[in-house]
């Protein structure tokens, strides 16, 4: 078994190498969305909502961050930040080819922090499931008050899966906090989507619809292991899903800017995520300086 040191070390050289490949792949894929489409399609508004919503959307990262630690039952000693250093750098991950290193991040930063492989990879399949329940809820719950009532029946169903859920492990108060702060995630991810909808002239109702087909396409994007951070594959769902609701160009102006919202906002909080590792480090050489 690797010491703990060792750990360590190869958690830097890991973090060095996937910091590198993630922000080239971000880098290539944001500038092939924005030749997509073109520069006179975005107004002020449009611009607005992408930079503060990139913003918010990387501060909730926050929960599903917290959510994670929750149920990996992190020891006591460590901190928030390190809690989001562990999960920023997954974050970042998620782009490389296969998007499965978003996990194995976890696991071996974890791992230096004293958290157990068992624990962490439950944690990450209990997420798995939280994250397509809990945006199959708010993608419900959005249609459902659009007047599409017709998905009552989904959000029932999501219901009792969470309930039977919760009922069997009743004894592990995690496990409610891991959903409740997964609902706030997706919640105010929705809200986010919406104010994209309406920022391109979309009416509430269907702003909220569209809201409704970027939950199911994210999670189309999520599932698909192939697709790094589902790129592609929520862009295709959207654009096939909303055909009905607005033109083409309306929805690929839609689903580009929903990306470009998300990119800034994975970057924004993996990058954060490195600048705390860093301002950590450098705090204890200063201490042990003056000791």
């Amino acid at each position: 078994m690797l010491s703990h040191p060792v750990i360590k070390v190869a958690a830097k050289v890991v973090g060095a190498v996937l910091l590198a490949l993630s922000l080239i792949y971000i880098w290539q894929k944001a500038g092939a969305l924005l030749a997509s489409v073109s520069a006179d399609d975005f107004t002020l508004s449009m611009l607005c909502i992408l930079v503060s919503g990139g913003v918010v959307y990387g501060a909730l990262l926050a929960f599903l961050a917290i959510a994670w630690a929750k149920t990996a039952n992190a020891p006591a000693t460590i901190t928030l930040s390190q809690i989001f250093a562990i999960y920023g750098r997954a974050v970042l991950a998620k782009y490389l080819p296969g998007s499965i290193f978003q996990y194995a991040s976890r696991q071996l930063f974890g791992a230096s922090k004293g958290l157990t492989q068992k624990d962490m990879a439950k944690a990450s399949l209990l997420e798995i499931i939280l994250h397509i329940v809990c945006a199959s809820v708010i993608a419900a719950v959005t249609l459902i008050i659009s007047g599409s009532a017709i998905m009552v029946a989904i959000l029932a169903l999501a219901i009792c899966t969470l309930i039977l859920m919760l009922g069997r492990h009743r004894a592990h108060i995690s496990y409610g906090e891991a959903l409740a702060l997964q609902l706030l995630f997706f919640g105010g991810f929705a809200m986010i989507v919406m104010m994209a909808a309406l920022s391109i002239g979309t009416n509430l109702p269907d702003a909220m619809v569209m809201t409704a087909i970027f939950m199911i396409a994210w999670i189309a994007g999520f599932v698909v292991p192939l697709a790094p951070g589902g790129i592609g594959v929520r862009e295709a769902v959207i654009i096939a899903l909303g055909a009905n609701i607005a033109p083409g160009e309306t929805l690929l102006l839609f689903a580009a800017l929903t990306r470009l919202i998300t990119l800034l906002g994975d970057v924004c909080f993996g990058l954060s995520s490195y600048w705390v590792t860093f301002t950590d480090a450098r705090a204890k050489r200063q201490a042990s300086f003056k000791q």
